[in-house]
């Protein structure tokens, strides 16, 4: 059997300061803030913006993430990640030109695994958008396990706390959450995905609100289509209109 080499992470600076494969596979060896003004090597600093958006860095500003990976077949994510338990922390997007718009903004194909956001703020307003604390959008079989997002703040069109768009039925979501998060969404919005396709096991959303949202929203998924959802929600909610 041949094993595939696994590149490390082992700070914030290897995520942003370096380019890798989009094939390739990662594993997670620390938690990593990547709050805009937090200075790693002095493990100060930092100012996140309020879950309204308030004081977040202007579109263009180099302390914003950039996702990994986009919609094409050579520009989409299509390797493992292994999050090896850790959180990435304050992660922060603002734009009005990405289509996807989370950590990673298109999978293909790929393997997440074990990874937590926590504190993401993300806001992307282009009209035509999948926009998640973790993933923008995801095909081709991707599977999504044990990952979840706490604290989140995520606006745009297709949205979800955790993942905007999952748009195939060969795409598996299992053991994942959505915690205390902020949606708000002019298409499809959800706790845990805006517009779902995947099959969706053991999965859950607590305490999160869905704020100004139009269009198709719910507390699990804004909408579902040749899905097979096992799970459950607890979801407190602020509605402007619903299509349940």
């Amino acid at each position: 059997l041949r094993r595939q080499r696994q590149m490390c992470i082992r700070d914030s600076s290897d995520g942003k300061n370096y380019e890798y494969s989009l094939s390739a596979n990662y594993i997670l060896m620390t938690d990593i803030n990547l709050t805009p003004g937090y200075d790693p090597a002095t493990g100060t600093g930092g100012t996140l913006p309020d879950k309204d958006f308030n004081d977040i860095p202007d579109e263009g500003n180099t302390e914003l993430w950039t996702p990994i990976g986009n919609e094409g077949t050579s520009t989409s994510f299509k390797g493992h990640f292994n999050g090896n338990g850790h959180t990435i922390t304050g992660m922060t997007i603002n734009t009005s030109t990405l289509k996807n718009a989370g950590f990673f903004g298109y999978t293909s194909g790929a393997v997440i695994y074990n990874l937590h956001m926590k504190d993401a703020r993300v806001k992307n307003m282009n009209n035509n958008n999948k926009t998640g604390s973790l993933i923008g959008g995801c095909a081709n079989g991707t599977t999504v396990s044990l990952c979840s997002a706490t604290g989140c703040a995520v606006s745009g069109n297709e949205t979800g706390g955790l993942i905007g768009e999952t748009s195939q039925t060969d795409i598996t979501l299992t053991r994942c959450h959505a915690t205390d998060c902020k949606v708000s969404g002019t298409s499809y919005s959800g706790g845990l995905i805006g517009y779902n396709s995947s099959v969706i096991t053991a999965c859950y959303v607590r305490n999160c609100d869905l704020i100004g949202c139009t269009g198709y929203h719910g507390g699990l998924v804004g909408c579902y289509s040749n899905a097979i959802p096992v799970s459950y929600t607890h979801l407190r909610a602020h509605e402007t209109s619903a299509h349940l």
